[in-house]
């Protein structure tokens, strides 16, 4: 049979351990519940700007226009001037 491995580090006293596991519970429970939701949270979808302030999303070019803008293969200035000016089509 194995022997159960300790999970008191070396220079850890048995009173600190108990004093932390009083306060947090058990390791192996929060470990648990912390990857449930870790798998939770990846179902759930998060915008930038839910997470930062709207200047610093315009500021590091990451808004949806911007990613709009990536996603054509257009210049950018070619596509900024369509919308500047209303055209629907662009110049050939």
């Amino acid at each position: 049979m194995r022997k159960k491995e300790s999970r008191q580090a070396p220079a850890v006293s048995s009173l600190a351990l108990q004093e932390a596991q009083e306060l947090f519970g058990d390791p192996d429970e929060l470990i648990l519940n912390r990857q449930k939701n870790l798998e939770m949270s990846e179902y759930r979808e998060t915008k930038l700007e839910d997470e930062f302030e709207p200047i610093v999303v315009s500021e590091k070019y990451m808004t949806e226009q911007d990613d709009q803008i990536r996603k054509l293969d257009i210049p950018e200035r070619m596509q900024v001037i369509r919308v500047l000016c209303g055209s629907s089509k662009f110049p050939d």
